[in-house]
């Protein structure tokens, strides 16, 4: 699943990817044997979250691995990242245009909030919820202001993570909520229906 017309993109997946997990395990500063046992939760109880090519009763062994490729690379990253630079050099002395961009990227979009998210609510917050600003989100990610894009957007994003946002105990409306106010944000179950929100 995609959300289509994102900021600065042309898509951006909302499954939580290999890459995904090592980032956030790094961020998160995790020890290897709390990440497998997320790993292994995730694939067992929660593999809906996953892209297709990790669903199958026999793909986990392609899912582990490519958690712990990308956990590697991201051990080595700076050593591999100056190759990366140093490949791009030598090709443009060649005359070549290489894009590498996306051979360094780590994140994009919004989707890296949620998905942090996600993982710290599910996994690591005792408390079960995890709060966060409007305001803070749209610096993180270099929005201008809070526009009918980046409200449909972050519904999006809510609804596909299954996430309750609330103010003071009761849910709230993203797009008309003062963007300091502080939201707390709760899982939900996923088998409740989706409630459109009048624009």
């Amino acid at each position: 699943m995609q959300i289509q017309n994102s900021h600065d993109y042309t898509s951006a997946p909302f499954e939580i990817t290999a890459q995904d997990l090592a980032i956030i395990f790094d961020q998160l500063n995790l020890g290897f044997r709390r990440q497998m046992w997320i790993v292994n939760d995730i694939w067992e109880n929660n593999r809906w979250i996953l892209p297709s090519r990790y669903r199958g009763k026999n793909k986990k062994k392609k899912y582990i691995e490519d958690i712990l490729y990308n956990v590697d690379y991201l051990y080595q990253k700076e050593e591999v990242d100056e190759s990366i630079d140093a490949i791009k050099k030598s090709a443009e002395e060649l005359g070549y245009n290489v894009n590498t961009d996306r051979l360094m990227d780590d994140y994009y979009g919004i989707s890296e909030f949620f998905k942090l998210l996600w993982i710290q609510i599910k996994y690591i917050n005792q408390s079960g919820y995890s709060r966060a600003k409007i305001r803070t989100i749209l610096d993180k990610y270099h929005y201008k202001r809070r526009s009918e894009k980046f409200n449909d957007y972050f519904e999006e994003c809510l609804y596909f993570y299954k996430m309750i946002p609330t103010v003071k105990g009761e849910e709230c409306n993203v797009r008309t909520v003062p963007i300091d106010t502080m939201i707390t944000f709760r899982l939900q179950d996923r088998r409740r229906k989706r409630v459109s929100v009048a624009k």
